[in-house]
């Protein structure tokens, strides 16, 4: 507890997904990306299904900022990925908080248009840029945002802030 960002808050982390995510969407194969950056795979097999190695238990607990899946064990994030922690510096959104315009540097990680979606603090999905070249400017109201920013190279989600 004496170290906000340490390997709990990587484990939490690693717990939440952006969105309402009902069971009905899940599907074999999948590959889902956490609130910490890092992806999960959903396993099917015989009626069961599995998050990483958990088996889901019990499925769509409606909440107010969400959907809750029980699961049957910890999940506990990869140490080795190709996957950018959420933590990391070389992807980088500024100004934050931003009034209107900001900027997403990931020219550390990829050369290469990106994908930007933006979730609200209840989980739902506010706005989509696909193909963004690192100058965004999209509609999305005030507030504070989960930012997950994506290509085939590398994966994160950070946070922002929009106030006028």
């Amino acid at each position: 507890m004496a170290d906000p960002q340490g390997a709990l808050t990587e484990i939490l982390l690693y717990h939440a997904v952006p969105g309402q995510n009902l069971s009905s969407s899940l599907q074999n194969g999948q590959s889902i990306i956490t609130v910490g950056g890092k992806s999960v795979k959903v396993k099917i097999e015989s009626g069961k299904v599995f998050i990483n190695n958990a088996q889901v238990i019990v499925v769509d607990l409606l909440a107010d900022n969400g959907v809750v899946h029980v699961i049957d064990g910890v999940l506990l994030p990869p140490t080795a990925t190709n996957e950018i922690p959420s933590t990391s510096t070389d992807i980088v959104v500024s100004p934050n908080p931003c009034a209107d315009k900001f900027f997403i540097d990931y020219s550390k990680v990829s050369n290469l248009n990106v994908n930007i979606d933006f979730y609200d603090t209840k989980g739902h999905l506010v706005n989509s840029v696909k193909n963004s070249n690192g100058n965004v400017q999209t509609e999305i109201p005030n507030g504070i945002y989960f930012v997950k920013i994506y290509n085939n190279d590398f994966s994160t989600v950070k946070k922002l802030m929009k106030i006028n």
